[in-house]
C-alpha cells in the first residue's frame, strides 16, 4: 500500500511528542513495593496520575504518527493495540489510584487490587494488545528498511517488541525502555523529515516527494 507522506513535519512532530511522553511516563512514574505504606502512597499520588496519563497520551499518538508517517497498514494494527492496552492503563490511572488513595491510611493496597490488574478479561485484552503494538514495530521496521530508510526503523521496533517484557524488570530497566522507544520515535521522525531519502513499498522513488 503506497502512502504519500503531506506533511512530512507534522508527522514527525507527533511521533517525537509520542517518544517524548512515552520516556516521561517511565521517568515520572513513582516506583515503590506496593506492599508498604510508601508504595501506597505512591499509587495513589499525583505523580502516578501525572505519569500514567502521559503514558495514555503516548498511546494515543503513536498510531496516529505511523498513520501519517506513510505506515497505514502499521498505523492500523498499532490502533487496535493501543486501544486494547488503553483499557488496561485506564483501570491503572485512574481505579488504582482510587483504590490507593482510600486505603492510605491502612499502608498496604486491599486484595482488590489484584483482582483489578490480573483477572483473566483484562490481562488477555493487555496481552493482545501489547502484541499488536508489537507487530506494528516490526511492521515499521520492514516498511522503513523496504522504502529505502536502511535500520531506522530497528530501534522503534524493538522498543514495541520489549514492551511486555520490560514490565518485569526493575526500575532503571523500564527507564530504559522508555527512552528506546523515545529514540526509536526520534530516528523515524529524521527520516521522514528527509523526503528525497524516502522509497515507496514498490520500490518506487519519488523525487522531492512532500
Amino acid at each position: 500500500m503506497t502512502h504519500t507522506i503531506t506533511h512530512p513535519r507534522l508527522a514527525a512532530a507527533v511521533l517525537l511528542s509520542a517518544g517524548v511522553t512515552f520516556a516521561l511516563y517511565g521517568l515520572l512514574r513513582p516506583y515503590a513495593d506496593e506492599t508498604t505504606p510508601d508504595g501506597v502512597a505512591a499509587v495513589a499520588s499525583g505523580g502516578w496520575l501525572v505519569s500514567h496519563l502521559l503514558a495514555v497520551v503516548a498511546l494515543i499518538l503513536l498510531p496516529i504518527g505511523l498513520h501519517s508517517a506513510g505506515q497505514a497498514r502499521a498505523g492500523l494494527v498499532a490502533a487496535v493495540g493501543s486501544g486494547l492496552v488503553l483499557t488496561y492503563y485506564g483501570a491503572e490511572t485512574f481505579g488504582l489510584q482510587a483504590v490507593a488513595a482510600d486505603a492510605i491510611d491502612g499502608g498496604r493496597m486491599p486484595p482488590l487490587t489484584d483482582a483489578i490488574r490480573f483477572g483473566a478479561p483484562q490481562s488477555v485484552t493487555f496481552v493482545v494488545g501489547l502484541l499488536l503494538l508489537t507487530t506494528s514495530g516490526v511492521m515499521v521496521a520492514v516498511g522503513v528498511r523496504n522504502q529505502g530508510g536502511g535500520w531506522a526503523g530497528l530501534p522503534f521496533a524493538l522498543g514495541m517488541v520489549l514492551f511486555l517484557p520490560q514490565f518485569f524488570g526493575p526500575p532503571p530497566v523500564r527507564i530504559a525502555h522508555g527512552l528506546l522507544v523515545l529514540v526509536g520515535c526520534v530516528l523515524l521522525a529524521r527520516w521522514i523529515a528527509r523526503p528525497k531519502d524516502r522509497r515507496l513499498p514498490a520500490g518506487r522513488y519519488r523525487e522531492g516527494a512532500p
